[in-house]
């Protein structure tokens, strides 16, 4: 379902100019494509983690220097709404309290909202 939902709004977003890369990560899949795209875009739009190896690949981009967009496509809870964010001065998150160390607490914590 989420690959066919991506494959048409990977189509529509193309029409509008917009270049579209999927990253797949993996075994033999670890070269840091993406930062070379980043370093390249106008922009750099992608979904916000908060959680570890996640965030440190979001992260990795936001040091590329590209202007960054963390969006939320949470569909179930907004993680602003559950935590309490600290930014540097930079404007950069720096910190989250109430945040679980593993992406599954998140999930189990949220579960039922």
């Amino acid at each position: 379902f989420q690959l066919e939902a991506l494959q048409y709004v990977t189509n529509e977003w193309e029409k509008l100019g917009a270049g579209v890369a999927i990253r797949v990560h993996g075994p033999g899949s670890r070269i840091p494509h993406h930062l070379t795209l980043a370093r390249r875009s106008i922009a750099v739009v992608t979904d916000e983690p908060f959680v570890h190896p996640y965030l440190s690949f979001v992260q990795a981009i936001e040091r590329t220097g590209a202007v960054t967009y963390r969006v939320d496509g949470s569909c179930s809870v907004p993680p602003a709404s559950r935590l309490q964010r600290q930014f540097n001065d930079s404007g950069l998150i720096s910190s989250c309290k109430g945040l679980p160390a593993k992406a599954w607490r998140w999930e189990k914590m949220t579960r039922d909202r």
